[in-house]
């Protein structure tokens, strides 16, 4: 299972890569685009969450028990689904296909029939236009996954995830990972599981710097109507007047650097 299977089986759902990566900004966020990660399970190698998804596998966690009673919150899988109804939903389609319930494909295929249900129709719709990738990760956040921390930083925070899944994939061949599919002329290698994103939680980064975090800084800024987006991983001299701009008008020193007073002014812990 990888990150390039996700991207595949989501390309085969007719999705462009401005979408895939948008929802996939998201899975990293959620779950680290691990289909068997339950909420909390934070230790090596998920341990806990290959044992749990093995017991609900093999019928000792019931359905009751996994739709109701989750641990750690009760997230489970790649979108982290936690409300009863849509566990069960997720439950029953396992049961159905007879495919384990943390399979990345079962799951690809659960979140493709709740964005065909109506509560959730306007989300397709921004997914199967022609918006950017900032734009389709904010409904997917807003309207789907619906999390706790809703704010401007933690919106932009999955946009810059989903940036950098498509600067991995977007416009490359990908197989999918099953014996029933053909292959692809070409198949991206991704990691299983990359431990932390690079540069987050962000540094104290300045003018000539680049990085994951820069992206973060500028559509964060952008988002709070400071003009920056010009190139989305580079600290370059627009960003930091805007920056500047920024740090004078909440009280901040005008330095042009984004350490972590600015962070925490913008929300972002460091």
């Amino acid at each position: 299972m990888s990150k390039a299977n996700i991207w595949a089986l989501l390309k085969q759902k007719g999705f462009s890569d401005n979408a895939a990566a948008a929802i996939m900004g998201n899975m990293e966020a959620e779950s680290n685009c691990i289909s068997y990660r339950l909420q909390g399970d934070f230790g090596t190698g998920y341990q806990k969450s290959l044992q749990y998804t093995q017991q609900v596998d093999n019928g000792s966690i019931s359905r009751y028990d996994f739709t109701r009673k989750g641990p750690g919150g009760g997230g489970y899988g790649l979108c982290q689904w936690t409300y009863y109804s849509r566990k069960e939903g997720l439950y029953d389609w396992h049961a159905s296909s007879k495919r384990s319930i943390g399979d990345e494909a079962l799951q690809v295929d659960w979140l493709w029939g709740e964005l065909h249900q109506g509560e959730y129709s306007s989300v397709l719709t921004t997914l199967n236009g022609n918006g950017t990738i900032s734009e389709m990760s904010d409904a997917f956040v807003l309207k789907f996954e619906r999390p706790a921390d809703q704010s401007v930083s933690a919106c932009a925070r999955r946009a810059a995830l989903g940036m950098e899944i498509y600067r991995q994939f977007a416009g490359k061949s990908t197989a999918v990972n099953s014996e029933d599919e053909g292959e692809a002329e070409e198949t991206v290698s991704a990691p299983f599981y990359r431990d932390a994103t690079d540069n987050w939680p962000p540094r104290t980064i300045q003018r000539g710097m680049t990085g994951f975090d820069v992206a973060v800084l500028r559509r964060i800024l952008t988002a709070l109507g400071y003009d920056c987006y010009v190139k989305p991983e580079t600290f370059d001299e627009r960003l930091r007047v805007m920056t500047m701009a920024y740090q004078g008008e909440n009280g901040l020193d005008t330095d042009g650097i984004a350490g972590p007073m600015t962070w925490r002014s913008l929300g972002v812990s460091t």
